[in-house]
């Protein structure tokens, strides 16, 4: 998910997503993009993920997803304990709502155009620390549906949070940032 952004970024490049005819002459024919652009996709993608995506680049057991996931809880503990007590009770684990967030940078439950949005802001502050506020933020903005929903239901509100619009995603990031400064 993290590396199909940068494929849609390199696809668009040229505006319309496809290679221009000069290009594939100047390749001798060849129909894939040159050489040049792709090796800046993937060296962007790259030093992306070993700055802002800790867990992706992870070769130690997914030590830092672990303490990410951590932190995520204990936070959520402090600012929210009703909800996390609820989600405890029911057996929803922050494991596997939250790994996907974290491993994906939000890009397995944000749409591409909101998503280039909030990576956006995530590049411009240049605080990968920040994920997990970002995360608590989310699930406060889903409290009242969480709480309301049935035990067996919890899971499922938990995966309707999403940031699913610019609104929905400066609401989200305003209180993330408020969180952080507490």
């Amino acid at each position: 998910e993290v590396a199909g952004v940068f494929a849609y970024v390199e696809a668009t490049a040229d505006g319309d997503g496809a290679a221009d005819e000069g290009d594939e002459a100047a390749a001798g024919g060849a129909t894939e993009a040159p050489a040049g652009r792709r090796f800046d996709s993937l060296a962007c993608l790259g030093a992306f993920a070993r700055r802002f995506a800790p867990c992706f680049y992870d070769g130690e057991g997914f030590v830092v997803l672990h303490i990410l996931l951590l932190f995520f809880r204990q936070l959520l503990l402090y600012h929210h304990p009703d909800l996390h007590n609820q989600l405890e009770e029911v057996g929803v684990s922050p494991i596997i709502y939250a790994t996907p967030w974290f491993i994906t940078l939000f890009a397995s439950s944000t749409p591409l155009s909101v998503l280039l949005q909030l990576w956006d802001r995530y590049i411009a502050r240049n605080e990968p620390a920040f994920l997990p506020f970002l995360a608590v933020a989310l699930m406060a903005s889903e409290k009242a549906a969480i709480l309301a929903a049935e035990d067996d239901e919890a899971n499922l509100a938990v995966d309707r949070a999403s940031m699913n619009c610019p609104e929905r995603l400066e609401a989200v990031w305003s209180a993330a940032s408020a969180l952080q400064q507490q």
